[in-house]
C-alpha cells in the first residue's frame, strides 16, 4: 500500500532517554493498544464501509474510543475516521480533514486526536477534538519554500513509523534523526 503523506514537523530534537514519561498522562503506543491490520482489531470494532486502513487502529485508554486513516471513498485520497463504543456497537463518523490525514494518535482521555496533514502545503501534525471542531496545526506554522529540490528552513523529518503519541502536553515520535517533542497546546 502507498503511503500518502510523508509527515514533516518542526520541532527540538531530542534522544529517546531524553523524552520524559508522566505515567499520568502519558499514552505510548502499548496504551494506546495499536492494532496493525483490522484482523487486529476486536470483533465487533470494524470500521464500516470498503475502505482499506493506511494505517493502523488506535485506542483510548479504555478502549471505547478509536481512530484511524483509511482511503476515502474515491481512493485518491484519506480520512480521518474516529469512533465510539455504545451499548449497540461502535459509531463510526469522518472528520472533516484536508491533506490526506495520516499517521494518527488519539489521547490517554480520548478527547483528542493527532495526525498529520499537508493541508497547510507542508506537512505538519494537527491536533483536533475528538468530538470534531477545527484541526489545530501545531508544526510548520509559516513554512516557506525558498528554493527548489530540498525542504524549507526549519524542516524536521518526519516519523518514519506509525509511533506518533500523546504525552501530556507533547506529541512525542521518532524519525530516522532520532525522537521529537513537541507541545500541542
Amino acid at each position: 500500500m502507498y503511503r500518502f503523506l510523508l509527515c514533516s514537523v518542526l520541532v527540538a530534537c531530542a534522544t529517546p532517554d531524553e523524552l520524559p514519561v508522566d505515567t499520568d498522562a502519558a499514552v505510548p503506543l502499548s496504551v494506546q493498544r495499536v492494532a496493525d491490520s483490522p484482523t487486529d482489531l476486536p470483533v465487533d470494532a470494524d470500521f464500516t464501509g470498503p475502505q482499506d486502513p493506511v494505517g493502523p487502529a488506535v485506542f483510548d485508554a479504555s478502549g471505547s474510543r478509536r481512530a484511524l486513516s483509511r482511503r476515502s471513498a474515491d481512493e485518491m485520497s484519506t480520512e480521518l475516521v474516529v469512533a465510539e463504543r455504545s451499548d449497540t456497537g461502535w459509531h463510526e463518523r469522518v472528520l472533516n480533514i484536508d491533506g490526506n490525514p495520516d499517521r494518527v494518535a488519539i489521547s490517554q482521555s480520548g478527547e483528542h486526536v493527532a495526525f498529520c496533514s499537508a493541508a497547510s502545503g507542508f506537512a505538519s501534525l494537527y491536533v483536533q477534538r475528538f468530538a470534531g471542531g477545527e484541526a489545530i496545526q501545531v508544526t510548520n506554522i509559516g513554512l516557506v519554500q525558498e528554493k527548489r529540490g530540498g525542504p524549507p528552513q526549519g524542516w524536521t523529518p518526519p516519523p518514519t513509523t506509525d509511533d506518533l503519541a500523546f504525552d501530556g502536553d507533547f506529541l512525542v515520535w521518532t524519525s530516522e534523526e532520532g525522537a521529537h517533542k513537541v507541545a500541542w497546546r
